[in-house]
């Protein structure tokens, strides 16, 4: 886990290991647990707070969601940042999809710490 010793700023590096742990804020999980007086939400209805039309997960969260410009705006970047750091990430964004491509981001020591960042501001969004 070179995350924990790479991402300095503890903000950062607790919103990177919510997110890898699923304790983070986002429907897919929040909506998952039987709380007093609710019932658990199926996956297919913890829609996006702001599309409302795809599954609020990590992925649509980080990389698909377009229905809110701070969060686009924040995309573009972090996606511009990440490409200048390391240019293969271009390719790699391209080819794979964006699961693989998150997967690709935490493990790039090149790319973490600036990931981490940009995961701590899109779960500060949500």
């Amino acid at each position: 886990r070179h995350y924990l010793m790479m991402v300095l700023v503890p903000a950062h590096c607790k919103a990177l290991t919510s997110l890898l742990l699923g304790d983070h804020t986002l429907s897919v999980e929040r909506l998952h647990y039987l709380v007093r007086y609710w019932r658990a939400i199926p996956r297919e209805g913890r829609l996006c707070r702001f599309c409302h039309d795809a599954v609020e997960d990590k992925v649509h969260a980080l990389l698909d969601c377009n229905s809110h410009v701070q969060l686009v705006e924040l995309r573009d970047s972090f996606l511009t940042d990440a490409f200048d750091c390391d240019p293969v990430l271009e390719v790699v964004y391209a080819l794979l999809s964006h699961y693989d491509f998150l997967r690709c981001l935490i493990s790039l020591r090149k790319a973490v710490v600036r990931f981490a960042k940009y995961t701590y501001d899109v779960l500060n969004i949500y």
